[in-house]
């Protein structure tokens, strides 16, 4: 037995103190330590675990004077074995309380601990991880701690590293990326030689942040590691939308050309030119640069879908998942984008089930192509209905999808939500409403885990024996779509957030007459249930107080003003082109604009066109935004009309312009994100301002600027639909629902 082993060794008077503190009876052990001092005092083990015993009654001024009491009898030659007697018994004391869990107890040890050995970089780690544990983490505490710390050792001790990962994952999940935390990020990195080993941490961060819409911090995460990196191009490329959703669409272009020129992998091509499309065509006037990327981008996904690649990671599938998003804005072709998107979703929903395979395996309910046959029974049944969506918040989803929920009948259906969030605080006052109104209302938390995510939220799902899955998001998050492609639910539906995803695995997607033409079927591999008046119904919008006047524009009182409220992706030259059009031909008419884009890029976007028109650069308006909904709605009382954009519609800014009685023209075409302004006017029961052609978007803009009176008994219909129009009418529009419901159960398995 080594000298250190003998020294730590209890007498046999103690022998049961290490069982007695972890079963928790520390008046005992001390009793029995103070009996066994008495008789040896000389044995430093026994003053290091009556330490141990007064801190874990919460004496922690008596444990301090025990331990250094304990020092102080040593002699010289005596105090460093002494010292690293009380260090060893601290750690095997610390240690099982860990295993038991008992964090505060844990915290107070190490706390201790390092006092006595401040140079232990492993307790330091683990003080910090139990620091935010028992939630008495400071920034400023931490930060102290991370400066003591000899980071070049730390680069060299592999045996380290878990702890570091550990640590710094638990900063990234806890802290909200504060000082210390950017601190201890920095410095690792320019400690270590390998920064790839924290890529997997620092993505699952960033993606995290940017779920929360905090993407300054997911941009600062990602910039900082590839300082250190910079040939890490899987992260660079997430840099790209980051850029984006952070308005800095510059940055975000010229990444995404770095990254496609630097791309070997044809996922990473596929990744880097669909962001720059999606970039240049957000940007606000990079619509024919755009266009040179169009062709090669098609041509990429057509190779991916050729070549049937075997190896596709759940990160790769969430990349091609969103691959074919930018098509309907750039084009109004509903067989060509709709093949393209069905063909990858359904490569996607094949290789995501082999990684589920792999990661859940073979036999696992998840991972089984044909679910076991739920039985229906004779009598009628209370039908599971599941709402998944990451928009059950402030967001335009969350402002349509509420009037189902509230009145749907609870005592015939069980419904249940899962609210897909962040791991950040929730105070979205939406989000409170759904929680109060869905009697099983579920928050599941997104850890940014691209290989678990998307398993413990189908997991869930399965779990509540849910019959009937409604998806709100479609392929506007790739978390949604993984969690469908499990086929987590009896029946699944998709509805309301984008067109339908064209995953094999889900059945149904919810239209109604209008919105998608009869031959539409035919591109679908969702069987299209169409609802008897309207796809979507809104009991009407909260409107505040409005702070746009036209002195405030420098515009007259007779003046005829016409209004676009749109993203710059939708902002389609073409389109841009009638509207100029539309002004030329209307004297003393002006046209105000607002949305996202590059402001000034914008601005040249139009004034271009207006010049090519003979329209004076004068006659357009750019509105910045307003700082919540309710007062955006209000200011459209301003409009004289509206022009809608093409080949993507509006659709929740339509309802909105419709709610405050505008009139509105809009181009049908035949994609169903050129249509939803069409079914909303025709179920609000207007036909005036529907135009098939270019030429009749004109003619109508047109008419509209030069007949008041049309303008009005338009807006005259507009207002009196509210208390007639299937469009407002949300208690007859979840009848409707539900019967579609009670049909696809009755179907189920036929």
């Amino acid at each position: 037995m080594s000298d250190l082993a003998t020294a730590i060794a209890l007498p046999a008077s103690a022998q049961d103190v290490p069982q007695l503190i972890a079963a928790g009876d520390y008046a005992q052990a001390r009793q029995i330590l103070e009996d066994a001092i008495a008789a040896s005092p000389e044995v430093i083990t026994l003053g290091a675990y009556l330490g141990v015993a007064y801190l874990l009654e919460d004496n922690e001024s008596q444990a301090y004077l025990t331990w250094l009491l304990c020092l102080e009898a040593a002699t010289e030659t005596e105090l460093a074995q002494q010292q690293q007697v009380l260090i060893t018994v601290l750690e095997t004391v610390a240690q099982q309380q860990e295993s038991q869990a008992n964090h505060h107890h844990a915290w107070l040890i190490r706390k201790y601990l390092r006092e006595f050995n401040p140079e232990d970089i492993n307790n330091t780690l683990k003080l910090v991880q139990l620091a935010i544990a028992t939630q008495t983490y400071t920034s400023q505490e931490a930060e102290d701690w991370f400066n003591a710390i000899d980071f070049t050792v730390v680069a060299c001790n592999s045996p380290l590293q878990a702890e570091l990962l550990n640590t710094l994952q638990t900063l990234l999940e806890n802290t909200n990326w504060d000082q210390a935390t950017q601190s201890f990020f920095t410095k690792l990195l320019q400690a270590t030689d390998e920064p790839r080993i924290f890529s997997g941490l620092v993505l699952t961060a960033a993606i995290k942040f940017s779920y929360a819409g905090q993407y300054k911090t997911a941009i600062d995460i990602l910039e900082r590691y590839l300082q250190f990196d910079p040939d890490c191009l899987s992260l660079r490329l997430y840099l790209v939308i980051y850029y984006r959703e952070d308005k800095q669409f510059q940055k975000s272009i010229a990444t995404a050309k770095l990254c496609y020129d630097k791309a070997i992998f044809i996922i990473d091509r596929i990744f880097a030119i669909n962001e720059l499309l999606y970039s240049l065509i957000s940007e606000g006037n990079s619509w024919h640069e755009a266009l040179k990327y169009l062709n090669i981008h098609q041509e990429l996904l057509q190779q991916v879908v050729q070549s049937k690649t075997q190896s596709l990671t759940p990160q790769n599938i969430s990349i091609l998942i969103y691959a074919c998003f930018t098509l309907p804005y750039f084009r109004d072709s509903l067989k060509q984008n709709r093949l393209l998107q069905n063909q990858i979703l359904k490569l996607c929903q094949e290789h995501l089930r082999t990684c589920s395979e792999q990661t859940i395996g073979p036999d696992h309910p998840l991972v089984l192509v044909n679910k076991p046959y739920k039985q229906k029974t004779q009598s009628p049944k209370r039908l599971r209905i599941g709402y998944l969506s990451y928009c059950l918040r402030t967001h335009s989803v969350g402002w349509l999808a509420r009037w189902l929920m509230a009145f749907h009948d609870k005592e015939k259906f069980d419904i249940f939500a899962y609210s897909i969030r962040p791991n950040l605080n929730e105070t979205d006052q939406l989000t409170k409403f759904y929680q109060s109104i869905v009697p099983n209302f579920k928050t599941v938390v997104m850890s940014g885990d691209q290989y678990h995510d998307y398993l413990d939220i189908a997991e869930k799902i399965y779990a509540d024996d849910i019959d009937i899955l409604i998806d709100l998001d479609s392929i506007t998050l790739d978390l949604s779509c993984k969690v469908l492609a499990t086929k987590p639910a009896s029946i699944q539906v998709s509805w309301l957030g984008w067109d339908a995803p064209g995953l094999p695995a889900v059945d149904y997607f919810i239209a109604d007459p209008y919105v998608l033409p009869d031959r539409a079927q035919d591109y679908y591999t969702e069987t299209l249930w169409r609802l008897p008046h309207t796809y979507i119904a809104v009991g009407g919008f909260e409107l505040g107080v409005p702070t746009l006047r036209r002195s405030d524009l420098n515009l007259p009182s007779d003046a005829v003003i016409y209004y676009s409220s749109q993203n710059g992706r939708k902002r389609h030259p073409d389109t841009i082109r009638l509207q100029m059009k539309i002004l030329s031909q209307v004297p003393n008419s002006y046209f105000l604009i607002k949305g996202v884009a590059d402001e000034v890029r914008l601005r040249e976007l139009f004034s271009n066109l207006a010049e090519a028109e003979g329209v004076s650069c004068d006659r357009l308006r750019f509105l910045p935004a307003t700082p919540t909904e309710a007062i955006h709605r209000a200011n459209l009382g301003i409009a004289d009309v509206v022009l809608d954009t093409y080949p993507y519609n509006g659709a929740t800014t339509t309802l909105e312009t419709l709610w405050v009685g505008v009139p509105l023209v809009t181009r049908v075409g035949e994609q169903f994100a050129s249509r939803n302004s069409y079914t909303m006017l025709v179920n609000a029961g207007v036909e005036e301002g529907i135009a098939w052609t270019d030429d009749e978007y004109v003619e109508w803009g047109v008419r509209f600027g030069k007949e008041p009176e049309l303008r009005q008994q338009v807006s005259w219909k507009l207002k009196r639909s509210r208390h007639s129009a299937p469009l407002w009418n949300p208690q007859q529009f979840t009848r409707e629902m539900e019967a579609a419901y009670q049909q696809m159960w009755e179907n189920y398995g036929n």
